[in-house]
């Protein structure tokens, strides 16, 4: 269930910035700086919201905290390199 719930979580992440995107898509004709400003606000909101909704219910500091069980993994994970890399 908590995969399902972080696979949720990270929809709603992308889904909602998008949306915001798409409609306020006449201000980056207007003044592409007001439009690149405002999404990097509009994303760090989500991530926010759904790290909050995330940790709802859990004990802050324990194992089952999300943040200690989900925060380690995209630190750990090692970066494409070009060697590595599927073009």
């Amino acid at each position: 269930m908590q995969a399902k719930r972080a696979v949720g979580c990270g929809r709603l992440i992308w889904l909602i910035p998008f949306a915001v995107a798409v409609a306020i898509y006449p201000v980056k004709r207007a003044s592409q700086v007001l439009f690149d400003s405002i999404m990097p606000v509009v994303l760090a909101a989500c991530v926010a919201c759904m790290v909050r909704r995330a940790a709802a219910g859990h004990h802050r500091g324990t194992a089952h905290d999300p943040g200690v069980t989900r925060g380690p993994a995209p630190a750990t994970t090692p970066a494409p390199t070009p060697s590595t890399r599927q073009d």
